[in-house]
């Protein structure tokens, strides 16, 4: 039973960091008029990408952490023998996601701020 478990866990872990790694990268994407405008306007490759990555990342991690924890003890009530606060677990699943949320918004941050300013502005 316990392989079944773990197995399962580590499913549902690769299928959330791919779908966050898609809506995240999907979301930058989305913003590369404004990385743009932003480097027209001065600012650096490390600001804009910086910014965008550790924002995003910062959000999902404290929401995720709230429901989570919320959600541990109504699991805990239901399961026996789970426990509601495990404190290498839930350090490691956050490490896990804030790497992936990382790498989700640097990328196509890196992709846009290398653009030229003017050739962004320009496409619309």
């Amino acid at each position: 039973m316990s392989r079944l478990v773990s197995h399962v866990r580590g499913q549902a872990q690769v299928l959330t960091l791919s779908g966050l790694y898609g809506v995240l990268s999907y979301m930058v994407t989305q913003r590369t008029k404004e990385i743009g405008v932003r480097m027209a306007l001065g600012a650096t490759v490390g600001r804009v990408v910086g910014w965008e990555s550790g924002r995003l990342a910062g959000v999902g991690a404290v929401l995720g952490c709230l429901l989570a924890g919320g959600v541990s003890w109504v699991v805990q009530a239901q399961v026996e023998g789970v426990s509601a606060f495990d404190l290498w677990a839930y350090a490691g699943g956050l490490g896990v996601v804030v790497l992936a949320a990382l790498a989700a918004a640097i990328v196509p941050s890196r992709r846009a701020a290398k653009i030229e300013p003017s050739a962004t502005l320009r496409t619309d």
